[in-house]
């Protein structure tokens, strides 16, 4: 009981002294020239990542060093900044020895790696504008009663589920009789389907039954949630299919990764929770949960290649 306790009130510190983003930043300034470009890149990379960690409690924190750590491969920041894993290595080099980067190499030659934000940029690192939010999210999130943004997929299961989850085939219930004229502040929206129908298209049910109730009865934002969501997930297997990843298409299904399956309710959540606290404008709503859905389905994938279960990430030795 009292190692439990320690571990508590260590985990509990430990996220106290994390700088929390306001969203995800895609370059963060580090105040130093010499840094900028790739070393800026991998760095924000990292340290984005790292409040997934935070979140993840336990699974990430490291008991010897009462830090949370990320876990992120070189031939995954290499592709992430088009650059080859040598010239990663020579990038964290250089950030180990600017003081940014802690690293712990594990018995299966992957490292530990613990960020420190530098104490002259926090305060400008707080108060980014949103313009330092990430670009690679669509422009537009089309609404409900309109075309999927991306005709071009070749994803028909995709496409045919956002449709689904048009305002056309939600069964909305109101205390008003006369349902004629139905506005998206009705009091209950529940999906009008059966549990094996939504489970056929990926999506699990209780996935559907949270984004139900972050809806608050807007069958507008319900739509939109799960477009993003789906978009992130095809966007992550798109990247990795290119990259020819044998475990693509397995590690991007609900019902296949554990990763996904463990985790995807609480992100999902915490994720339109904060967005709705810290903005106020639909596009950059938009913009940061995508890219925060996309930022979880590639960590999910990372550690089913690096684990393959969550068993296996439990016994982790470093």
């Amino acid at each position: 009981m009292s190692n439990d306790k320690t571990l508590q009130e260590a985990m509990k510190r430990a996220k106290q002294d994390f700088v929390e983003p306001k969203g995800y930043i895609a370059l963060i300034d580090l105040g130093d020239k010499s840094l900028n470009g790739n070393p800026t890149q991998v760095f924000s990379a990292i340290y984005n990542r790292l409040g997934l960690s935070v979140q993840n409690g336990e699974d990430f924190f490291d008991r010897k060093e009462n830090r949370y750590y990320v876990v992120y491969t070189y031939s995954d920041l290499a592709e992430l900044i088009n650059q080859s894993t040598k010239t990663i290595s020579r990038i964290m080099d250089k950030l180990v020895e600017a003081g940014l980067i802690f690293r712990k190499k594990c018995f299966n030659g992957t490292y530990k790696l613990f960020p420190s934000l530098p104490d002259a940029v926090k305060e400008k690192f707080l108060g980014h504008s949103k313009k330092d939010v990430a670009t690679d999210a669509p422009q537009q999130v089309e609404s409900a009663d309109t075309t999927p943004a991306d005709k071009k997929s070749s994803s028909n299961k995709t496409n045919s589920l956002l449709n689904y989850l048009n305002f056309n085939h939600l069964k909305l219930r109101s205390n008003n009789t006369n349902n004629s004229k139905i506005n998206e502040n009705i009091d209950n929206v529940e999906i009008a389907a059966e549990e094996s129908t939504l489970l056929s298209y990926g999506m699990p049910q209780n996935l559907i039954d949270t984004l139900v109730s972050l809806s608050y009865g807007s069958a507008k934002k319900l739509t939109n949630y799960a477009k993003l969501i789906m978009n992130a997930k095809k966007k992550v297997y798109r990247d990795l299919n290119y990259r020819k990843e044998p475990l693509a298409r397995t590690a991007t299904m609900f019902e296949n990764n554990e990763f996904i399956k463990d985790r995807i309710n609480r992100e999902v959540s915490r994720i339109i929770l904060y967005v709705g606290k810290k903005y106020h404008d639909q596009e950059s709503m938009d913009k940061v949960m995508f890219t925060s859905f996309k930022n979880f389905f590639q960590e999910c994938f990372d550690l089913l290649k690096m684990y393959g279960s969550i068993e296996n990430q439990t016994s982790l030795v470093c």
